[in-house]
């Protein structure tokens, strides 16, 4: 009779994945496999396809390793250089720039002042140097992925350049001095262009000028010259509209252009309240108080704002018994002339003798008048009638005045008495305000 000894084996807890420092030539798919070479520190493969080995976890990248660089701080971050290294920098109120609330320089407190770091520190924190104009050109083309071409200049002074192309990147920078007043295709004129073309141009050159106020065939920027600088270069971009270039992104460009100048031009303005017009220069209008509004810095006489009535304002003063002793019976006051091309518009007028008189000028006895001339007084017509009560007269509503119309240019404006005033030694003072009217 047989006996059998039956023995009780420990079994692994699970499987056991190859190992090696060399990754076997073949595999079949779903094989995994452990790569325990120094260089790869242990990294798992997987086989994806007969014979092919992939590192799990992989992106398919160069499979560098990124080394742990420390714990980061709050305000600090890194920076890739372009050897690969990772760069780190703690901002902090060393490496900072801090403003007040007028953007003046202050001491920097704590982070929430933060503003911007200078270029000088900002290039010495991540290894390298301050880029100049033109390296920051280079970058800016590589960034856009665009070759710029060179246009072809005819001739140096008042010159075209030649062979601007449809959806064209064109450097105006460093080609020699000229002034620009037209682009030009292939064969030097605009039979090429089709409505709606376009080109980016590149101006970063003190010796181009493109003319914006004398030609037919560009458009833009309010009608100003303008003149590249040597340290900013400036993008514009160009698109053909009816049948000339328009400067749509450049101040003042006209999507339907139809002259080379603007209308007009609308200032900074309001009906109520202060412009508050902060810097030398600035220009405004308040139009509820008819005032030109400028600011006129501190070098002048005049500091900080200023202002510039849009109405003129006039006095006279005169004794009407004096006037009446005369055979005409009417006092000069002015003619509407070359100040006023088109006529002028009385908004406001005001009479006044020295003292309550006993006689006052009646009703029709008193008359503001205009006439051709004052010599023969042709065509003559009343303005309005200057009656006084208690020795004053006044009038401040435009529509009563002149039955609402301008007194036209060359019109003589004077005081007519037809019934001559006799009370001796009395002054009058007659005050007129109003404005050139504007067509």
């Amino acid at each position: 009779m047989l006996l059998f000894t039956v023995q009780a084996h420990a079994l692994p807890i699970g499987p056991i994945i190859p190992s090696g420092t060399t990754l076997p030539a073949t595999c079949r798919v779903g094989e995994l496999f452990i790569d325990t070479d120094a260089d790869t520190n242990g990294s798992l493969y997987n086989c994806v396809a007969t014979d092919t080995w992939k590192e799990v976890d992989d992106d398919g990248g160069d499979g560098g390793d990124i080394a742990k660089v420390g714990t980061p701080a709050q305000y600090e971050w890194g920076i890739w250089t372009g050897d690969g290294t990772l760069k780190g920098l703690s901002v902090t109120a060393s490496n900072v720039v801090c403003t007040d609330s007028d953007g003046e320089p202050v001491a920097c407190t704590n982070l929430t002042d933060l503003d911007f770091m200078t270029s000088a520190e900002f290039t010495t924190a991540i290894g390298s140097d301050n880029d100049t104009q033109s390296e920051i050109n280079a970058k800016f083309d590589a960034k856009m992925d665009v070759t710029w071409g060179t246009p072809t200049a005819k001739v140096c002074g008042d010159a075209n350049p030649e062979g601007i192309a449809n959806g064209g990147f064109y450097d105006f920078s460093n080609v020699g001095a000229y002034t620009i007043t037209d682009f030009e295709d292939a064969d030097g004129d605009h039979t090429d262009y089709n409505e709606g073309d376009w080109f980016i141009g590149k101006f970063g050159d003190t010796d181009i000028t493109v003319d914006f106020s004398e030609n037919g065939n560009i458009e833009g920027n309010a009608g100003v010259d303008f003149t590249a600088d040597a340290d900013q270069s400036v993008y514009i971009i160009f698109v053909y509209e009816s049948a000339r270039w328009n400067a749509v992104n450049f101040t003042s460009g006209y999507s339907n252009p139809t002259s080379l100048t603007q209308s007009s031009i609308e200032l900074p303005n309001t009906s109520s309240g202060d412009q508050a017009l902060t810097a030398e220069g600035q220009v405004g209008l308040k139009s509820d108080e008819d005032l030109f509004i400028f600011h006129g810095g501190s070098s002048g006489e005049i500091q900080g704002e200023g202002a510039k009535s849009l109405l003129e304002h006039k006095t006279w003063s005169f004794d009407p018994d004096a006037v009446c002793d005369l055979t005409t019976d009417r006092i000069f006051l002015m003619t509407v002339g070359d100040d006023a091309p088109h006529g002028i518009r009385i908004v406001e007028w005001k009479l006044s003798f020295d003292v309550d008189p006993t006689t006052e000028f009646g009703a029709g006895e008193t008359l503001l008048k205009r006439a051709t001339a004052f010599i023969g007084v042709g065509s003559t017509a009343t303005i309005d009638d200057l009656a006084t009560t208690a020795g004053v007269s006044s009038e401040d509503t435009a529509a009563n005045i002149n039955g609402d119309a301008a007194v036209a240019n060359g019109q003589v404006i004077y005081i007519d008495f037809p019934t001559a005033y006799t009370e001796a030694l009395h002054q009058v003072i007659f005050e007129m305000w109003y404005y050139a009217e504007e067509d």
